[in-house]
């Protein structure tokens, strides 16, 4: 069975397809698709203003892909309820307006007819890539022919009205390709012999006759939505009629954790001001309320509206349940800035379980529904965050100062419980300053599901008890914020909270933490001589694995230091010393070995080099399996 999939921005329509009708006739220029959807789950995602010349619609039938732009979007109704309809051309139609521009000859145009004589195809090109912003490929696969000066005009016509009148010159014919090309081809029809013939005196071969029978139905009610995506362009639905429109927009951002509250906007407008009915049966969806207890809310809109013809519409409808702007309809396309203002709604919502979820907001009377999407995940990417242990709490920080560079004296900072600690270096063995101190440190951390880990140990000398003082924001409208006392082992950097455990409504909790940590400084001195980039400290702190920290100097840089070297190159097998090796350092060209196999260089600098050899019969040294690929200068 061949594959089928119909998608707009590469989404899949699928699920929701009626009916999907591609068309091709001998007198058009380009394919067109026609798809019907069952439902106005899509709606917004086919929205024909965006991404305006774009080919957004594929229909893929096994190993054929057809694409179209997405021009029209119409309201349809069926036996399953409203849904709607979407069509487009394929890629040629960009050759007409309002996609490309218009071609008029006057007197100060200097097109290539006016100039001079020209050809067929000359034109062809010339219109396409001076009209035409982003062409498909033209072929002009017919007899070329000459175009005297003056002999051919324009006026207000698009680059395919061109294409086209220029091949009915000679009786050629205009033929779309799948791929969006176009190609002018001499119009032919083979001579064959019909398989029969009929006509309708001599033999008829069937007669029907039926009768209709009324359905009795003498009143239908529609439930829909307007044809502009956002409210319609009407006054209000004066004459009785529905009119309304819903969206919804996330107002945070970041991950959503179980139980934690975000907030969900909900655009809308009902001309009959009918309720908002918000079903969500997996968590908590609550209005927020205004100071003046209402729901109601509006905010101010700017945004660009595009004008097709002097009409278009802005994304969502205004106080009165305007959305169509007007402009100048002598201009096929265009762009306007329009500020409006929008009513709103608010949501809190909630969910207490890792996983996907869909809200349907829509009015009591189904005239427009709209569905919201979010997925819930684990806090910093975990289920539980984990206990920190004594040993893993320690931290070793440089105090100061800011650039390490030859012959400073390195101040650091041990933070942990106070235990044995024996401080080592690349040079001289670092010194304390004296006994263990106390800092106050603030920080924001996350509870996940009862459990926080702050940077630094807490101190060991603070005089309550297996407590710390925090704050913490809940789910709540305001927000504001709260104190509470969590449990901790002194010495260690984890932060432990009962009632948060297990309890989904608190399982992921931003909160502000003060405490105090204990910490010890040593002092340790770069020497004057030192050359590498890098200069390591280390302490082995009473039974814990040793803490290391790796200074960064400055000032010194590999290329300041250099060494006079000598390359020898040997056979890897025979061990027999080889002569013109070429040798590449850094990807720059050294030179070539002598008859002892050495190459002598100067000024290579201390540090890690890469290093290539190449000689007639051997295999190039970046391309074998042998270690010899890089070497070190010291």
């Amino acid at each position: 069975m061949s594959k089928i999939n119909i998608a707009v921005d590469n989404q899949t329509l699928l699920d929701d397809i009626v009916s999907c009708d591609i068309k091709m006739q001998e007198s058009s220029y380009c394919l067109t698709v026609d798809i019907q959807l069952k439902s106005k789950r899509f709606w917004n995602l086919c929205e024909p203003t965006n991404q305006w010349g774009d080919l957004r619609i594929k229909v893929i039938i096994g190993d054929t892909t057809y694409q179209f732009l997405l021009e029209e979007r119409d309201t349809e109704s069926s036996g399953s309820g409203l849904g709607f309809s979407i069509w487009g051309r394929s890629e040629q139609a960009v050759l007409s307006t309002p996609f490309s521009r218009t071609v008029t000859d006057t007197e100060e145009s200097e097109h290539p007819w006016q100039t001079g004589s020209t050809t067929a195809s000359a034109i062809v090109a010339y219109v396409i890539a001076n009209y035409c912003d982003s062409p498909p490929s033209v072929s002009w696969n017919v007899t070329d022919f000459v175009v005297y000066k003056d002999s051919f005009s324009a006026s207000n016509q698009s680059p395919i009205g061109i294409i086209s009148a220029l091949a009915s010159v000679i009786g050629a014919e205009l033929v779309a390709d799948i791929d969006g090309s176009l190609s002018v081809e001499s119009y032919s029809v083979d001579e064959g012999s019909p398989v029969e013939s009929y006509n309708d005196f001599d033999e008829i071969t069937q007669l029907n006759e039926s009768i209709d029978i009324p359905s009795g139905y003498n009143a239908i009610t529609v439930n829909g939505y307007d044809d502009s995506g956002g409210g319609g362009g009407g006054g209000g639905g004066g004459d009785g009629g529905v009119n309304a429109s819903m969206s919804t927009k996330r107002q945070d951002s970041g991950d959503i954790y179980p139980g934690r509250n975000h907030v969900v906007r909900l655009y809308n407008w009902h001309n009959q001001n009918k309720s908002v009915i918000a079903y969500f049966d997996d968590g908590s969806c609550i209005p927020i309320l205004t100071i003046s207890y209402s729901t109601v809310h509006y905010e101010s809109i700017t945004e660009d509206v595009r004008l097709t013809f002097g009409r278009g519409n802005t994304s969502k409808p205004d106080k009165n349940g305007q959305t169509e702007v007007l402009g100048n309809e002598d201009i096929p396309l265009t762009t306007v800035s329009k500020t409006y203002e929008t009513q709103y709604t608010d949501y809190n919502v909630v969910a207490d379980a890792v996983g996907d979820y869909e809200i349907m907001f829509y009015f009591e009377d189904k005239a427009s529904t709209t569905n919201y999407s979010f997925s819930v995940v684990a806090a910093e990417g975990e289920d539980d965050a984990e206990d920190v242990g004594i040993c893993e709490s320690i931290v070793v920080e440089k105090e100061s100062p800011t650039t390490v560079v030859p012959g400073s004296v390195v101040k650091l900072r041990v933070y942990g419980k106070e235990q044995s600690i024996q401080p080592y270096s690349d040079a001289a063995r670092p010194v304390t300053t004296g006994k263990w101190k106390v800092d106050i440190k603030t920080e924001t951390v996350t509870f996940t599901n009862g459990t926080a880990t702050l940077k630094y140990p807490i101190s060991c000398h603070i005089k309550s008890t297996n407590v710390v003082q925090i704050d913490y924001n809940v789910s709540m409208t305001p927000w504001r914020p709260f104190s509470l006392m969590a449990k901790f082992a002194p010495g260690t950097s984890t932060l432990k909270k009962a009632s948060f455990v297990d309890n989904p409504k608190y399982y992921a909790i931003p909160a502000t933490v003060e405490y105090y940590t204990d910490y010890k400084v040593y002092l340790v001195t770069v020497p004057l001589s030192w050359i590498s980039t890098i200069f390591h400290v280390w302490f082995e702190i009473g039974d814990c694995e040793t803490k290391a920290i790796d200074l960064t100097v400055e000032s010194v840089t590999a290329e300041s230091v250099t060494r006079d070297i000598t390359i020898n190159i040997k056979d890897c097998a025979t061990e027999v010393e080889l002569e013109s090796v070429t040798v590449t350092i850094d990807g720059s060209w050294k030179g070539t070995t002598d008859a002892n196999g050495n190459l002598n260089l100067s000024g290579i600098a201390v540090g890690d080099h890469t290093i290539k050899l190449t000689k007639t019969g051997y295999l190039d040294s970046d391309l074998d399996d042998l270690a010899n690929d890089t070497f070190t200068v010291s």
